[in-house]
């Protein structure tokens, strides 16, 4: 629908009774309790649960330009729903399409629209989650997908993004902190926003730096999905490969994986570092359990995969070796992220699994990690080792015949490294003809960033990732690579690496 089209629909539905409020794209089993303005809380939910197609986008002015609403994807004739409980307020025809706005107790008027059908009269009392009428075309042939146009107003001319309604909480409400919307309904500043981070290596290829990443994230989920977190090798429980609810995902939509495999009852058991060692294979095998337990739990639900360090090979290793997408207990997976992975290696690994023929090294790589030097995950892990060799190949036949392979329901990779990491050198996290973006920082500080936040939130909301591979972190990386490859050479005798002769 043409810009100008619909802001004159939502002034006509004003002008006939009052305007609507918006909402957001986060799953629609997602509710949250709005904060209460005139002491009156209400619970709202999601109209319907696409994606968000078009961002709210805040007029400077109360008859400026700007998206006053969100637009989210839906399917022609997919049945539309109230986000809260309140009364129509209008139900009818504004400049040839059909629109239902809804008054709720809090003073906010949502509104929805182009609707199909109508199921609603003004007057009639409404409950969240009823069904109002059944959805139209959104755009005009050719200039994107339908889409249901959803806003929120409080007051005669106040919009609101209609995402912050889903947030739980009394405080005031946040919207996202990246781009438009730095704004709250006092009309106050809440949280500082991200700072902008484009990923543009300087002229001579330094990565640019980015703020540790203290706010709180995103207010609504970059997809509907489920997000499962591995952490990487010695870790444990508690451990996570990315702070998941600050990219929007509902607190119940995250889990993490566990090394140590699920109970009885499909929940994560608690583990310790020394389940790390049991090589990236049997991980994957504990990671399919752990998905199925989530497909029984809430089938058809599609999940995004968070890697770090080895976790990444793990999801990777699952991905490619394990995953059946016509096997209806597992879940769909929609992506899979992996942030400084060892996909080509980790000399140090390789080192430490050298170490066990040098009885001194092998005494300090104990010391400094536990007993890990004879451990399988470090074999998996070390450069060349089979299963790394094998990984490689999957990836490529699958990139081949996608149609017939484990990424047949459009699963999507991206790979991320640190510019500065001396543990996974960032050349040897990336996957061939994989999107690769090195973001700035260490192996553990990679992931902690402003700039980690906005590159992995962009990717997982199917949008433009900033960022670059290369540069003069990638000459770094291959210095650090090659020194600790000199190192090892040193302290420990090379062994053949299995199934290369």
């Amino acid at each position: 629908m043409r810009p100008a089209a619909l802001l004159v629909g939502l002034a006509l539905i004003s002008a006939t009774s009052w305007s609507g409020s918006t909402a957001t794209a986060a799953a629609a089993s997602r509710q949250r309790v709005g904060p209460p303005v005139g002491g009156v809380p209400v619970v709202y939910a999601a109209p319907v649960p696409g994606r968000v197609v078009a961002p709210f986008e805040a007029p400077a002015t109360p008859y400026a330009r700007g998206h006053r609403g969100v637009d989210l994807a839906v399917t022609l004739g997919e049945q539309v729903a109230a986000a809260a409980v309140g009364t129509v307020g209008f139900a009818g025809t504004v400049a040839g399409t059909r629109w239902i706005s809804i008054q709720h107790p809090d003073a906010i008027r949502t509104t929805y629209g182009p609707m199909d059908r109508i199921d609603v009269r003004v007057g009639d009392r409404v409950a969240r989650g009823q069904r109002i009428g059944t959805s139209a075309p959104g755009h005009e042939p050719g200039r994107g997908p339908v889409s249901l146009h959803w806003s929120a107003r409080l007051g005669p001319d106040r919009y609101l993004d209609p995402l912050t309604l889903l947030r739980g909480g009394t405080g005031p409400w946040r919207p996202t902190l990246v781009g438009a919307g730095e704004w709250s309904t006092t009309g106050e500043r809440d949280v500082p926003a991200y700072d902008e981070w484009t990923g543009e290596h300087s002229w001579w290829g330094a990565v640019p730096g980015s703020r540790a990443a203290d706010g709180p994230g995103w207010v609504f989920a970059p997809n509907p999905n489920l997000a499962v977190g591995v952490a990487g090798f010695n870790s444990h429980s508690g451990a996570t490969a990315m702070d998941l609810t600050h990219l929007g995902y509902a607190p119940e939509d995250v889990t993490h994986f566990s090394y140590a495999g699920i109970d009885a009852d499909g929940r994560p058991m608690p583990y310790e570092a020394h389940d790390t060692l049991v090589g990236v294979h049997e991980a994957a095998l504990r990671l399919r359990d752990q998905l199925r337990a989530l497909a029984a739990a809430d089938p058809g639900r599609a999940v995004d995969l968070m890697g770090h360090s080895m976790g990444g090979v793990v999801a990777l290793w699952y991905l490619l070796a394990l995953h059946d997408p016509a096997d209806p207990t597992l879940p769909p997976v929609d992506h899979v992220v992996t942030i400084a992975s060892p996909i080509e290696g980790a000399a140090l690994a390789g080192t430490a699994q050298r170490a066990q023929h040098n009885p001194l090294v092998d005494l300090i790589v104990d010391h400094l990690a536990g007993h890990v030097s004879d451990s399988a995950s470090l074999e998996d892990l070390a450069p060349g080792s089979a299963l790394l060799s094998e990984l490689e190949q999957r990836w490529v036949r699958a990139r081949e015949d996608p149609w017939s392979s484990p990424l047949a329901t459009g699963t999507r990779v991206a790979t991320f490294g640190g510019s500065r990491d001396p543990v996974v050198p960032e050349h040897r996290s990336e996957l061939p003809d994989a999107p690769h973006v090195v973001l700035p920082g260490d192996h553990s500080r990679v992931r902690d960033t402003e700039a980690s936040r906005i590159a992995v939130r962009a990717f997982l909301a199917d949008q433009p990732v900033p960022g670059a591979p290369g540069g003069v972190g990638h000459v770094l990386s291959y210095g650090i690579s090659w020194l600790e490859g000199l190192v090892g050479e040193l302290l420990a005798p090379p062994l053949p690496i299995p199934g290369l002769g």
